[in-house]
């Protein structure tokens, strides 16, 4: 038969081409999302992954669970996928939208039943340790609604992973490594504030939750916290601890008081946030305001020493901003006030104030 006869007969043969349904597709955009290398591809192929699982939840809810059989196409897959999570979760430019659909898509595997086979590390390379430098990301450089979003997503997925026993003591770990560097109290202030404005017992509770792993520094030696490459001993973290929190406790204090309880649902949660706020204060001796100097906080920002700008140490220079008391470098873009070059803030927000 010539190729000609067998074309023809195809053609007029009954026989057609599957159609590549969505979860088919999300499984191959996921494939080579992980393995792509090129930041302006990886990005593309992250939002075609997000549209696509967008789709199928809109669609046949009797098709099989997303990314079910991808775990299967190999034995490193899901360690490949974890690795690579954690990866655009460290880079500058996962802000805003971007942010959230990758925190979406890293909830959606999670609820697929990858999260058994998801490596968290114990250690600041880990899932853990890149949600919560994300977290502070959105709040220097994105709206005032997508970080409270995205922090109260995270605080979810930290929940649920402290919820799953195999994992539980790892994310702990975790987080008590990663909490000093990243300033992890700046970032809980904003979570408590927002469940009591937003009378969100559950979200209060995962703050609580988190806080409480965060107070262990304070009376346990443990081991691997570090700024870069030194390692820091016990004094210095409990010191940085005690720093930090001074930046934030007398203003989140306020700001829970200043809240208003509409019923009595709020004022559960108003209740509780206080008590846990103020008894937190108590572990890092604030028992009030007059340990605190809040307006401090808030006055000029006083300019470097040094004389290059570019010498100066990558973060805000405004004292009441989340990433003004981390160790490690600025976890985004720091822009430099033109008039003096030697003051460098997140935004325009931390400029003026």
């Amino acid at each position: 038969m010539s190729f000609s006869h067998f074309s023809v007969r195809m053609r007029s043969s009954s026989l057609t081409t599957p159609s590549l349904t969505c979860p088919d597709a999300a499984n191959i955009a996921a494939f080579l999302w992980v393995y792509c290398a090129n930041v302006v591809n990886s990005q593309t192929i992250l939002c075609m992954l997000f549209d696509l699982i967008d789709q199928t939840a809109n669609g046949d809810a009797t098709s099989k669970p997303l990314f079910q059989d991808l775990v299967l196409c190999h034995q490193s897959f899901s360690h490949h996928l974890a690795r690579k999570i954690a990866f655009e979760f460290h880079r500058e430019y996962m802000v805003g939208i971007l942010a959230q659909k990758l925190l979406h898509i890293l909830r959606v595997f999670m609820i697929s039943g990858l999260a058994q086979f998801f490596p968290v590390v114990g250690d600041h390379t880990g899932i853990v340790a890149s949600l919560l430098e994300c977290c502070q990301r959105q709040l220097c450089s994105a709206s005032l609604s997508t970080a409270e979003s995205f922090i109260h997503s995270t605080l979810g997925l930290l929940s649920a992973l402290l919820n799953h026993p195999p994992m539980a003591e790892s994310t702990k770990q975790e987080i008590m490594i990663t909490a000093v560097p990243v300033n992890i109290i700046g970032i809980l202030s904003h979570a408590i504030i927002s469940a009591v404005e937003r009378s969100n017992m559950a979200e209060l509770d995962m703050t609580i939750r988190v806080l409480s792993i965060y107070q262990i520094l304070l009376h346990k030696r443990v081991d691997r916290i570090s700024n870069g490459d030194i390692l820091l001993s016990p004094p210095v973290v409990k010191s940085r601890i005690l720093e930090c929190t001074s930046r934030v406790w007398h203003h989140t204090l306020n700001r829970i008081l200043a809240t208003r309880p509409k019923d009595t649902t709020q004022t559960g949660v108003r209740t509780k946030a206080l008590n846990t706020w103020r008894q937190y204060g108590d572990q890092c001796g604030l028992k009030n305001s007059k340990n605190v100097n809040g307006s401090n906080f808030y006055g000029p920002s006083q300019p470097s020493k040094l004389q290059k700008y570019w010498r100066i140490p990558k973060k805000c220079f405004w004292n009441a901003c989340p990433c003004a008391g981390q160790l490690v470098a600025s976890v985004h873009r720091i822009h430099v006030c033109k008039g003096c070059y030697r003051v460098l803030y997140c935004n325009a927000t931390c400029q003026a104030l």
